[in-house]
């Protein structure tokens, strides 16, 4: 029997309250316990600090300079916080946003499941119901507790405001390409949602934001059309193009990876590089039969393919052409190439291999359920509902678009992994109902388990890093420095060999570096810079200086002190900041500060 909308309600609400309780236990609490430490954090609060103290809200800035590297979603949603409460934007404003952005991607993950894992053919559409409802809480909870996503919920790392947009994206495309196969309806309300999910993701982290909702939701449908469509096969000579086709992407893609392969680990990216060429081959010739082609075409249109795509390309025309208003579109295309020439690394052999490691524990048991399904599949080979072709593009059409463009970041996954919890809770849920008698004891167990692993890292988060790693930010170390008698400002603090927004952010202002590659976010910064610095430097109280304390030299001093007397500087003494240490590059690079004048100034003042 079906059950009363009433009763699907008040379930829903009820599995609803469970996922808040669990992402309450995992990134909840302790938001500000530790100090920014991660670098892609530190730099969005401190560009949205910028913003706000500019009063622009169109054209990300940090020191003064525009800071276009990604799009303005994460900094508005900061300053709408900072805004609420009337403060200046913190790292409350950040951590409260990412948290905020995980629990909601655990809600929605829980609402699509329920549709997307809706096996519609089934002979007793009322069990069916109650599986899906089922294995969305499942799907829910092992996303709230996955390792990753917890991580990516607890650091103010925008990738984890992709997720609310995909899943919700994702969800809009089933729905209407299920309502599509179902007759001549077309569901806008799925249109819609697809719509909001593309541009959302769009504002977010630009065109690589949207390629997985793509690949998840419309890939889906083109894997459905290729191998799932009542279409016969072709005959003759032709049924042996997508082999050949398959055959010639796997040796041209294994072939160009394998050309920078010095070792064993990258000889299997290689080899995995190969697959997903090879695959992605197959998957395209499928479509040289018109038919399927025509399908697809047909499948997309119905689905709002074409308006997906122009809402995220809207969106970012608008928010460009403000941009452009204020500093001119010479500035943006830069920033465009940066991007393009620091994130996008065409057959790199150690992509496949660095995705393939995220996933084995990226959602924690969802990871090794996810596993458990994909075995279960190949060797039953089990009638599937239809939103698996939408799991399959999730998971697997994503892995073979990072692993073949992509650096291998298991950043970049992060709205993947809504797609793997599903998958896991797909066969979890199987399990349940071919062995009731093993479910009865596993499944108070794994609800355990589950609590175990919420409070655990909730713990690790807010209390573990910083009885254990709070030398990884320098908020104690600059506090220390503040305690000392030298004086403490924006203008006075230089950084040598390193940069960090974490550090502007407690200092309290711009931190100028010296002598340091890679500053201006991946532009050299000349070493004359030092000895410029030097003739610029005004007034009679000390600088402080932040060096990294390593390589030394024969004296056992910081290397970068030579070059710094070399530049015009005269060394002080060094600051008594070591009780509150500030270590970079994972904690193995320490930091120290010394006191300095310009050379020619002959005593220090008293």
């Amino acid at each position: 029997m079906t059950e009363p909308p009433d009763a699907e309600r008040t379930a829903l609400a009820r599995h609803a309250l469970i996922v808040t309780a669990v992402c309450a236990l995992a990134f909840g609490w302790g938001l500000t316990t530790h100090g920014l430490t991660n670098w892609q954090e530190a730099i969005r609060v401190v560009v949205a600090r910028s913003m706000q103290a500019a009063g622009d809200w169109i054209v990300p800035i940090v020191d003064g300079q525009p800071y276009l590297a990604k799009p303005p979603l994460i900094y508005w949603a900061q300053l709408v916080s900072a805004s609420i409460r009337g403060a200046e934007v913190s790292i409350f404003d950040l951590r409260l946003v990412v948290a905020l952005s995980g629990w909601i991607a655990a809600l929605l993950t829980l609402v699509a499941a329920r549709t997307v894992l809706f096996d519609a053919r089934a002979l007793d559409p009322g069990t069916a119901r109650a599986r899906a409802h089922s294995a969305a809480l499942w799907a829910a909870v092992l996303l709230a507790t996955g390792v990753l996503h917890v991580r990516s919920s607890r650091i103010g790392e925008l990738d984890i405001l992709l997720t609310p947009f995909t899943v919700l994206g994702v969800w809009g495309v089933f729905r209407a390409w299920r309502a599509s196969l179902g007759g001549a309806r077309v569901d806008w309300l799925g249109i819609a949602l697809a719509c909001v999910g593309s541009a959302g993701a769009a504002l977010t982290k630009g065109p690589p934001g949207v390629l997985t909702l793509l690949l998840a939701g419309y890939g889906g449908i083109a894997l459905h059309a290729a191998f799932g469509s009542h279409i016969a096969s072709p005959r003759g000579a032709f049924k042996w193009v997508p082999l050949v086709c398959a055959l010639a992407g796997a040796l041209a893609g294994g072939y160009a990876a394998s050309r920078d392969a010095d070792d064993l680990r990258a000889w299997i990216g290689a080899l995995l590089i190969a697959c997903c060429t090879g695959s992605a081959a197959w998957l395209v010739a499928r479509f040289v039969q018109p038919q399927r082609l025509k399908e697809l075409l047909r499948a997309w249109w119905r689905t709002g393919l074409p308006l997906a795509i122009l809402a995220s390309v809207g969106v970012l025309a608008v928010w460009s052409a403000g941009v452009a208003r204020s500093i001119g579109a010479e500035a943006i295309e830069q920033s465009l190439n940066a991007e393009v020439s620091e994130n996008v690394r065409v057959l790199r052999a150690t992509a496949p291999i660095r995705n393939f490691e995220g996933m084995l524990y990226a959602v924690g048991l969802g990871s090794g359920a996810m596993l458990a399904a994909l075995v279960w599949i190949l060797k039953d080979r089990p009638r599937l509902p239809l939103g698996a072709w939408t799991l399959a593009g999730w998971v697997g059409l994503t892995f073979v678009a990072f692993s073949t463009l992509g650096t291998g970041s298991s950043r970049y996954l992060t709205p993947v992994w809504s797609g793997v919890a599903m998958l896991g809770a797909l066969w979890l849920v199987e399990l349940f109902h071919d062995r009731p008698g093993l479910a009865r004891r596993l499944r108070p167990a794994l609800a355990v388990l589950v609590a175990l692993l919420a409070l655990g890292q909730g713990v690790w988060y807010a209390i573990g890093r910083e009885v254990y790693a709070a030398h990884r930010s320098p908020r104690d170390f600059i506090a220390a420095l503040q305690e000392a008698s030298v004086p403490l400002t924006p203008e006075r603090v230089k950084s040598i060999d390193f940069w960090t927004a974490a550090v502007e952010y407690y200092v309290g202002g711009y931190v100028e570096p010296l002598r340091l590659e890679g500053y201006g976010f991946d532009s050299p910064l000349p070493a004359e810079h030092a000895a410029d610095a030097a003739q610029r430097a005004t007034g009679d109280d000390p600088y402080v200086l932040l060096v990294r304390a390593l390589p030394t030299n024969e004296a056992g001093e910081p290397r970068a002190l030579d070059a710094l007397r070399d530049a015009g500087w005269r060394i002080g003494e060094r600051l008594p900041a070591e009780a509150s240490s500030f270590r970079i590059e994972g904690g193995d690079i320490p930091i120290s500060a010394y006191s300095a004048f310009p050379a020619e100034r002959r005593s220090e003042p008293q």
